[in-house]
Formats: structure tokens, sequence, C-alpha cells
């Protein structure tokens, strides 16, 4: 069985990631991959860029949280940008090794970690059922946003072991092919249970 958004592990449910959902996805993706450039991530300062859409209702509380964490306790290595035009989105995401990936209307940190992934950043996750969707994939994860959850020390240990999977062609290139629908199908279809 495949369930999006995935809140409590469940034996024989396997998780799968949103993915992007905008309709530049197809053609960002095929470009990136027709590409398929190694990033150089250690050039970029060792700083996580905040940018998220905060909605009214209980579901962007989190949101909100992780925003005045990153405004506050994280200001030294966090860059909180609170409107970014759609167009500048995918290129900001370029110049930050890593971008924080909350979680708002689900647990799914996708889209914005598939865009960070993309972009050539480090996606950084919160652990919950769903993530385990993103086991192959280059991510940080914490435990939970909260202050202490990151700090300059986080970052940097997290660039020492996934830099390679940016910066290597061939990693690259296996990145962007676990991130691809032929992959999730692959996976999807492993699954099933014989006929």
């Amino acid at each position: 069985m495949v369930r999006r958004n995935l809140d409590t592990p469940l034996a024989g449910v396997t998780p799968i990631p949103l993915g992007w959902i905008n309709s530049d996805g197809h053609d960002i993706y095929q470009q990136t991959i027709t590409e398929a450039a190694p990033i150089a991530i250690w050039e970029r300062p060792l700083r996580a860029l905040c940018a998220h859409h905060i909605r009214e209702g209980h579901q962007w509380d989190i949101r909100k949280q992780v925003t005045l964490l990153a405004k506050d306790n994280w200001c030294d290595f966090v860059d909180v940008h609170e409107h970014i035009p759609y167009d500048d989105f995918f290129p900001t995401l370029k110049d930050y090794p890593f971008v924080i990936c909350v979680g708002g209307g689900g647990l799914d940190p996708s889209p914005k970690a598939w865009s960070a992934l993309l972009a050539g950043s480090i996606p950084i996750i919160e652990w919950n059922p769903t993530t385990a969707g993103c086991g192959d994939l280059p991510v940080a994860y914490v435990d939970n946003w909260e202050a202490q959850s990151l700090d300059p020390a986080r970052p940097q240990a997290s660039l020492d072991q996934l830099h390679p999977h940016f910066e290597d062609p061939a990693k690259r290139c296996a990145v962007l092919k676990t991130m691809s629908m032929a992959s999730w199908l692959r996976r999807i279809r492993a699954h099933q249970p014989p006929v």
C-alpha cells in the first residue's frame, strides 16, 4: 500500500514524497537532468534559507514557529525571506547550501524539498513517517522544530557528509534519477503483492 502524508508508521505502508506540484516542475526537472551539472555547494556561504508561505489556520502554526526561530535563535546562520516572488524562488534556492523545508497542510516537506534538491541545495526536514520516502536522497534531518534543533555545527556536519551528492557528477545524476517519476513507479511496483 502507498499513502501520502503517513502520520503513523504502519507495517506494509511505504511513504512516497509528493514531489513538485507546480505546473513548471516537469520543465525544471527536465532542464536540470539534461544539464546534470555538478553543484559547487562548498562555494556557497554556510547559510540556510527560510522562506515559506504562512496562511491562516492552525496547520500553519509550525511555519510561524520556525520563522520566529529563524529570526531569533538561528539568525546567525539562517536568512528569512517572507515574500519571494514565484519567478525568483527557484533561482534564490541556488544561492544557499541549505533550505529549511517545513510542512504545512500536511507532514510531507515537498514540494520545497524537491525544489531545493533540484536547485542543488540540501533540504532540512523534520523527521516524521513521511520522510522515510526521502531516505535515498541527500537531506538533513531534525527531530523537531525547536530552538536547539539547529545550530551552526549541524549544517556544517551535514554539508561535510552530503556535499559529494551535489559535487560529484555521477552522484548528482543518481540523485536526479532517484527523484524521477520512473524511479518512484519502480518502487511502487516492487511493493505490489503478486497476482
